[in-house]
């Protein structure tokens, strides 16, 4: 009971020196949010002028695993209509439909996602944990959804309540020092998988011009897609002149990543493709390309090509980690511990804010002991305890301020009607197991 008992002896100092509580135990959520910001801050500036570090590969590794795990998620959908998709649909593929919803929940994940501090292992591997709490997730996918271009009730869609009260995802990468610039949201992929995003998105981006061409009406009753049926040499030529096109084409790495490729074709390039294809082509192809032209042809013609980061292998996978080995993953990794707590601030303090704030602080703090409480007494094979691991090995105390730096909150506080201010704080376990395994080896 040491590490409670530290935490309870925080929660004392409250009572009579609230800020010497607030040195013992972080404001998690404070530091986060400071945390990220500068980031956020950092990634404003200029990426080709600047190397890039461990950490901030190892936080857009966390990003694109939690995003990843965020389309993954399972859905109840309750709705009569045949046409949507309801037993065994997750967040993927009930946007499948819409890549303008897709798009629209990565930048809502990007934007509402929460990051820890970078911590390193054993290994020589940097780690970071991303998060999104279900209910947040919840409030993103309702507004998408009631949004065009899917404009669907959202009271039809909740998220299963397996999912636990946050999604998570480890971001890790081996650090081998700083290296070669690369776009934000990017950091972490080697030139290969960077080569076949934008080759992916290069193909979609024919695939979709070509479509479009196809759609071309050259009269009431005929289109260029009947003349690709009717000429596949010449519909072959077609294609090749669109990868012409596309060729030279710049591609657009976004940080929720994205690699977009963008084609802008006025009604005139489309017909001199188009007469260009025919000359190619070994048939006579019998079409006046001149009047190619649908019904509410908007010139320039745009299409876009997307693609998302092809999968990033984990650096800590390796079978052959003695510690790893000799730390086996308990059965309760895979659970969330929670606790929620109230708290109030001393009578004697009147200002409105004040009083709202250290109830806050409070609750918090007694959270935190809640958790703790729990999390001491988590068994490992061995039949030590986290805690006992904790307190006999001398780097304990880093462990112990990186699993105080995994806890968030799930959300907001809540002010009561008495002024107490209740919040529930939360943990994913994997995250306690990935600390304190590395502890199994002295140094």
């Amino acid at each position: 009971m040491v590490l409670s008992a530290f935490l309870c002896a925080a929660m004392f100092n409250f009572c009579y020196g609230f800020s010497i509580a607030l040195i013992i135990i972080p404001l998690y959520g404070q530091v986060v949010r400071a945390e990220v910001a500068s980031a956020r801050s950092d990634d404003a500036g200029n990426d080709s002028r600047r190397t890039v570090l461990p950490a901030q590969q190892a936080a857009d590794d966390a990003l694109q695993r939690l995003m990843d795990r965020v389309l993954r998620v399972q859905l109840l959908v309750s709705s009569t209509d045949r046409t949507m998709p309801t037993a065994g649909t997750t967040v993927g593929s009930f946007l499948a439909a819409s890549p303008e919803a897709e798009q629209a929940l990565r930048s809502a994940i990007q934007a509402e996602h929460r990051q820890g501090r970078p911590r390193r292992s054993r290994q020589g591997s940097v780690e970071i944990d991303a998060w999104l709490a279900t209910s947040d997730l919840t409030h993103i996918l309702q507004k998408i959804v009631a949004a065009p271009p899917m404009e669907v009730d959202p009271s039809i869609i909740t998220i299963e309540p397996t999912a636990g009260p946050a999604i998570f995802a480890t971001g890790c990468v081996s650090d081998h020092g700083s290296v070669q610039p690369r776009p934000t949201g990017w950091r972490h992929c080697s030139d290969r998988q960077i080569e076949l995003a934008v080759s992916a998105a290069r193909i979609d981006a024919q695939r979709c011009l070509f479509e479009r061409i196809a759609q071309l009406r050259l009269s009431d009753t005929q289109s260029v897609g009947h003349l690709f049926a009717r000429y596949p040499t010449f519909a072959q030529a077609v294609r090749r002149r669109i990868a012409a096109v596309t060729e030279h084409s710049k591609p657009v790495h976004e940080p929720t990543g994205l690699c977009r490729l963008s084609l802008e074709l006025t009604r005139a390039d489309v017909v001199r493709l188009l007469q260009l294809a025919a000359v190619d082509s070994s048939e006579a192809v019998d079409g006046d390309f001149s009047r190619a032209l649908t019904p509410g042809f908007q010139d320039p013609l745009m299409v876009e090509g997307l693609s998302v980061i092809p999968p990033v292998r984990r650096t800590d996978d390796s079978a052959s980690s003695k510690t790893w080995q000799r730390t086996p993953r308990p059965p309760w990794a895979d659970r969330f511990a929670t606790a929620q707590a109230t708290g109030k601030a001393p009578s004697d303090i009147r200002e409105e804010k004040q009083r709202k704030r250290l109830a806050e602080t409070a609750a918090r703090i007694e959270a935190m002991r809640q958790l703790w409480l729990e999390l001491e007494t988590l068994l490992f094979a061995t039949g030590q305890t986290v805690g006992a691991r904790l307190v006999h090995h001398p780097e304990g105390e880093t462990a112990i301020d990186a699993i105080n730096n995994a806890i968030f909150t799930i959300s907001a506080p809540h002010l009561n009607n008495d002024g107490g201010v209740t919040l529930t704080l939360s943990i994913r376990l994997e995250t306690v197991w990935r600390i304190v395994r590395d502890l199994s080896v002295e140094p």
